[in-house]
């Protein structure tokens, strides 16, 4: 077995003792621990951890992923999040590639999120009143830069608490 192998089985360990832990109801747990630096995870975990991140801290909450993310493959679990930022009165900001061209019209990045802006699933989807009042007062934003390969990718999503 190479050490590419080891690393793959020991992340998925990693990654279903954590899903064996997590709880998917829907429900955010009060006793997690605050984080200014999260990974994503598509588990309930995940939405416990930016929850209490989003409510106690008021610096930026970086979120970033184990694997490659498509502007146009956001996972709905963020889009929740994104979502409600918008809903809430903040702002989701697309940041392009450094040293790339940025178009004069927003929209034509923000195009590239066309899964986050039509999903209706996803707006439905934020029942959860704590979720609403978390993301509230942040601007989100999107960091875009190419992989290896040239692709665009997401390389973070940041939370910021908005000046008052």
């Amino acid at each position: 077995m190479n050490a590419r192998n080891f690393q793959k089985i020991g992340l998925a360990l990693v990654l279903a003792s954590l899903f064996a832990c997590a709880t998917d109801q829907g429900t955010i747990n009060s006793k997690v621990e605050p984080k200014a630096n999260l990974v994503f995870i598509d588990i309930g975990k995940f939405d416990s951890e930016l929850h209490a991140s989003l409510s106690q801290k008021s610096e930026p909450i970086v979120v970033s992923f184990y694997d490659p993310v498509s502007p146009n493959g956001m996972p709905e679990r963020l889009q929740k999040w994104l979502t409600s930022v918008e809903r809430t009165g903040g702002k989701v900001e697309i940041e392009p590639p450094a040293n790339e061209f940025a178009p004069k019209d927003p929209l034509l990045l923000i195009s590239l999120f066309s899964g986050l802006w039509s999903s209706m699933k996803t707006i439905t989807q934020i029942q959860d009143e704590q979720v609403l009042r978390a993301a509230k007062g942040r601007t989100a934003v999107i960091s875009l830069e190419r992989n290896a390969a040239k692709q665009l990718v997401v390389s973070k999503v940041t939370f910021v608490k908005a000046a008052n």
